[in-house]
C-alpha cells in the first residue's frame, strides 16, 4: 500500500466547514475525524469540501461514511463532478450514499 506524504496536505477551516487540500490517506484520517467531530459539536450545519482534494484512500472514505451516519442532517460533502475524487466516489458508489452537494 502506497502512503502519501502528509505534509503536502492540509485541512483548512472555513466558515461553513472544512476543506481538504491535497492527498489524504491513513496519515490524516485521525486528524480529519477529530476536526469533523469538533465541528459537529459546535452545532449547526457544516460541510467537508473535497473540491481541492486530489486523492482519498479507504480510511478517509470510512471517516466520511461514519461522519455521514453520525451527523445526518448536519453534514454536507462538497465534491467535484470529475477527476480522481469523483471517480473514487463513483467506483465505491459513495456518490449515492454521502450527502453530496
Amino acid at each position: 500500500m502506497e502512503l502519501h506524504e502528509p505534509s503536502l496536505s492540509t485541512i483548512e477551516e472555513r466558515e461553513n466547514g472544512l476543506a481538504l487540500v491535497g492527498d489524504f490517506d491513513i496519515f490524516l484520517s485521525g486528524e480529519l475525524e477529530e476536526r469533523i467531530r469538533a465541528r459537529a459539536s459546535a452545532g449547526g450545519r457544516f460541510a467537508v469540501d473535497l473540491m481541492r482534494c486530489t486523492y482519498l484512500d479507504s480510511t478517509i472514505l470510512t471517516v466520511l461514511v461514519r461522519a455521514a451516519n453520525a451527523y445526518e442532517g448536519q453534514l454536507d460533502v462538497i465534491a467535484p463532478a470529475s477527476g480522481n475524487v469523483a471517480r473514487i466516489l463513483s467506483i465505491t458508489k459513495l456518490d449515492r450514499y454521502l450527502p453530496l452537494i
